[in-house]
């Protein structure tokens, strides 16, 4: 993703582009058929480009509430806070599973991530890492 941030100067939209494919990959490598997928970037708007992954599964299920105590089935989640839009596209043969990254506008503007929602994902995680971390 560091080549968006040069090619098209969209300063800071690496981390959280490499957090949503991760997730997206994450998912086509765990339910998809096959051994193939496929990663595009796409810049859809002056400060927005879409990430998607696209394998053979069917279309997949909306996020749905998990065990706190779970390792995963989080990554849905993930992508929906860190992106404006997201969805998954049917392709007939498979499908085609995007979200939308926002570069951020100068720290001045904004908070530190584009959504409440990001934000909160954002404060969450700092606070498990912490109460984790944290000798008992």
């Amino acid at each position: 993703m560091a080549c968006a941030d040069e090619t098209w100067g969209l300063a800071g939209l690496a981390d959280s582009a490499t957090l949503v494919v991760t997730e997206l990959v994450a998912n086509a490598v765990m339910h998809a058929r096959g051994e193939m997928i496929r990663v595009t970037v796409i810049r859809v708007g002056q400060q927005r480009v879409r990430v998607a992954v696209i394998d053979r599964a069917p279309l997949c299920e909306l996020p749905q509430q998990t065990d706190p105590l779970a390792e995963g089935s989080r990554g849905l989640f993930l992508v929906e806070a860190m992106s404006p839009e997201w969805g998954v596209d049917d392709l007939g043969w498979g499908k085609r599973v995007w979200g939308e990254i926002v570069a951020p506008a100068p720290a001045d503007e904004v908070p530190m991530y584009s959504s409440p929602r990001a934000q909160l994902v954002y404060a969450l995680i700092v606070a498990a890492l912490i109460i984790f971390a944290s000798p008992t």
